[in-house]
């Protein structure tokens, strides 16, 4: 074996080492409770978490082509606003 061939076997045992040391994580405490208050938050902004269960066989269905139709007209409103009318009430100096 080289000396320089050495030399490349030790730096990689290093960052073999190095990489080790980053996959470990520093924090098993925090990361067994990530995101419990994210989900404490959003449970606690629902009336009923529960609804969806309950009631899925309540859920109305909707047909292919009337969904089709809801969202190209949803689309047109974008593309083409409806027009509005605008109201003047008239304060200040009407001449």
């Amino acid at each position: 074996m080289t000396l320089r061939h050495r030399g490349s076997v030790i730096v990689a045992g290093l960052v073999g080492l190095v990489l080790q040391g980053c996959a470990a994580s520093a924090s098993p405490g925090y990361d067994s409770v990530f995101g419990d208050a994210a989900r404490g938050l959003r449970s606690q902004q629902l009336i009923d978490p529960n609804a969806g269960k309950r009631n899925a066989a309540a859920v109305v269905k909707q047909d292919g082509r009337a969904a089709r139709e809801a969202h190209d007209r949803y689309v047109e409103t974008y593309t083409a606003p409806p027009q509005t009318t605008v109201i003047n009430i008239g304060i200040g100096g009407g001449k």
